[in-house]
């Protein structure tokens, strides 16, 4: 499943990266039907791309909660004598489980950095082009 989140990003990407040159003009398309057709799905791909990684990363944020609140409650059982042995067993689980984290084939992890570092990558590599352009 995560492979292929991982092509579903890499495609949406791309397709983000073309909408965004052609909005700045990079690519003229002489049929006005292909020009708004391709700004729609790429405003949709823009959304889809988005959105699921605004989802994912929430998964991380809970499962952080999680563990805090799951740290306090053993420290509460580990402070009673009586439940001294429940508070380690749990303690002990807390630190077997690894963290729950959403990532694209191991590739990479899905965070509130990943959108802002995907929005900047579309954004300077535009701003690339838009250089390389104004040099001829």
């Amino acid at each position: 499943m995560s492979l292929n989140i991982l092509f579903l990003c890499c495609a949406n990407f791309s397709n983000l990266f073309v909408i965004v040159s052609l909005i700045l003009g990079f690519n003229k398309y002489p049929n006005a039907g292909l020009t708004l057709n391709r700004i729609v799905f790429g405003m949709l791909s823009f959304v889809a791309f988005f959105a699921v990684s605004y989802c994912a990363s929430e998964v991380s944020r809970e499962d952080e909660k999680i563990r805090k609140r799951m740290k306090s409650v053993v420290f509460n059982l580990s402070v009673k004598k009586d439940t001294k042995k429940q508070g380690d067993l749990l303690q002990r689980f807390l630190q077997s489980k690894a963290e729950i984290v959403l990532s694209a084939g191991g590739v990479m992890n899905f965070s509130r950095g990943f959108l802002l570092t995907s929005s900047g990558v579309l954004i300077s590599y535009n701003l690339l082009l838009v250089q390389l352009n104004t040099a001829y």
